[in-house]
């Protein structure tokens, strides 16, 4: 692995940010991209961080390819559990048996990817809380502990 260049020019540096944008909408995490990388080719995770803190542009764009990410890692729930070649196997005697450790091994990988997406949009993936009792709003009493005086409360 070579040594960094001294200085990302315009041409070396946009190559490098339409890399990293292009295979994190694929589906590959920041750190997977940058952390072993050519750095005559990209930057570490921190020069590129610093390039997006900078840019407002390129701020948005990496936002985007974030969220296309998240919608990557939806597919892939999706073509885990419905994946089911390795559930079976024949066994000595011929028969069909369940490789439980097979589905065992995907329902981690779909839980590791819920967990995922649920940090990484939490507006769309999260779990959502119901804070309505019978389709009505739950009243609560609020009391600001700047003053210890309880509001007035809405009629």
């Amino acid at each position: 692995m070579a040594g960094r260049p001294q200085t990302w020019i315009p041409e070396k540096k946009s190559e490098a940010i339409d890399q990293i944008i292009e295979r994190i909408c694929e589906g590959e995490s920041l750190r997977s991209i940058l952390q072993y990388a050519n750095r005559e080719i990209l930057p570490s995770v921190a020069v590129f961080l610093k390039w997006v803190s900078e840019d407002e542009s390129l701020e948005k764009q990496y936002a985007r390819a974030m969220s296309v990410r998240s919608d990557v890692l939806f597919d892939e729930i999706l073509e885990i559990s419905d994946e089911s070649n390795a559930d079976l196997d024949i066994g000595d005697d011929g028969k069909l048996r369940t490789v439980g450790e097979a589905i065992q091994r995907s329902r981690l990988r779909v839980d590791a990817r819920k967990w995922a997406l649920s940090k990484m949009n939490p507006k769309k993936y999260g779990d959502k809380i119901d804070v309505t009792s019978n389709n009505e709003k739950i009243v609560t009493n609020v009391i600001s502990l700047g003053t210890g005086v309880k509001p007035e409360e809405d009629e």
